[in-house]
């Protein structure tokens, strides 16, 4: 990778980690990947127990290797089993606690409840540290932060195509809590993290039957974030606009990007690229990868391309990268 071009992986909400080791009732959870799912919209909790229940769960590579299930089973104090992760390239699930993993899968045999419960809670602590979405945000203000030479305060995301995209929505989760929720304490009249156009799934306010309709029927991260956090209301495209030649933000970030990624995933139909890129620097744009197609950066093909085009224009954070 070049300097700037950064791995981002999945992440979970902090408040969906368990705090400690739930007792366990049973060996396996029953769900095993690939098979009908089990659980309606209503049915998030249902769904975490099945984790804190169970010592292990079976995982794999979906569409990329980065999942969300393999968060879930981890926040909820569940040892993955995870098929083929020994293949998983160096660059890529770098927030997963890989090595922690593959241990627990060469020594699952002789195991007894305590040796369980003591691996399983360093397990934990690196999920808390390394996956949640406050770590997921840390991470990209620190990049930030360096390329630009100064603190990150504000920040707008360009969300482009309108389907959901874990990346994106869980990035902006961590953003969101930690560059606005401190201002709603202090009583500010702003918001420092803005989302155009406004994902309203995020928030509480979203309805719990609209979750049934939405992809992975909502779980884990939609009714998210605190609606009180949507200080700015709905904001028209001529305030954005305006935002942007005014260089209201210190960061803009466009949150799906990619050949995959339809209308808004490339410079050419990203919006508002003419304004953003005649106003702000290379440094001071993010573009966000989070498709399932691995960014071969070994040979060249139409990722390793898009990458490449898109990298002297912005920061580039990619969820499923190969450097070989």
């Amino acid at each position: 990778m070049t300097d700037r071009v950064f791995s981002l992986s999945y992440g979970i909400p902090d408040e969906c980690i368990v705090s400690e080791v739930p007792k366990k009732t049973r060996f396996l959870a029953p769900y095993i990947p690939g098979a009908q799912y089990q659980f309606d919209h209503t049915q998030q909790a249902e769904y975490y127990q099945m984790y804190r229940d169970s010592m292990f769960a079976m995982t794999q590579k979906k569409g990329g290797w980065d999942c969300l299930r393999h968060y879930e089973i981890l926040a909820n104090g569940c040892m993955p089993i995870f098929m083929g992760l020994e293949k998983c390239p160096k660059s890529t699930l770098v927030g997963f606690p890989k090595e922690l993993v593959l241990g627990a899968m060469d020594i699952l045999g002789p195991w007894d409840e305590k040796g369980y419960e003591e691996y399983m809670g360093r397990v934990l602590a690196h999920v808390r540290s390394h996956v949640s979405c406050s770590a997921l945000a840390g991470r990209f203000l620190r990049i930030m932060e360096e390329k630009i030479g100064s603190p990150v305060r504000k920040v707008l995301m360009l969300c482009g195509h309108p389907g959901v995209n874990y990346s994106r929505e869980l990035l902006w989760i961590g953003l969101k809590r930690v560059l606005d929720a401190r201002e709603v304490a202090y009583g500010g009249l702003e918001e420092y993290a803005m989302e155009y156009p406004r994902m309203g799934f995020l928030y509480d306010d979203f309805p719990l039957e609209g979750a049934s309709g939405i992809y992975g029927k909502g779980f884990t991260y939609s009714r998210r974030l605190d609606s009180a956090l949507k200080k700015g209301g709905e904001w028209t495209e001529e305030r954005i606009r305006a935002s942007i030649l005014a260089k209201e933000w210190d960061v803009v970030l466009y949150g799906k990007v990619g050949p995959d990624e339809l209308e808004g995933g490339s410079m050419e139909s990203m919006p508002f690229w003419g304004e953003v890129s005649a106003t702000f620097g290379s440094n001071e744009i993010a573009f966000l990868y989070g498709g399932d197609e691995c960014q071969d950066m070994t040979t060249m093909n139409r990722y390793s391309a898009h990458l490449l085009r898109h990298v002297g224009h912005g920061i580039c954070f990619v969820r499923e990268i190969s450097t070989g």
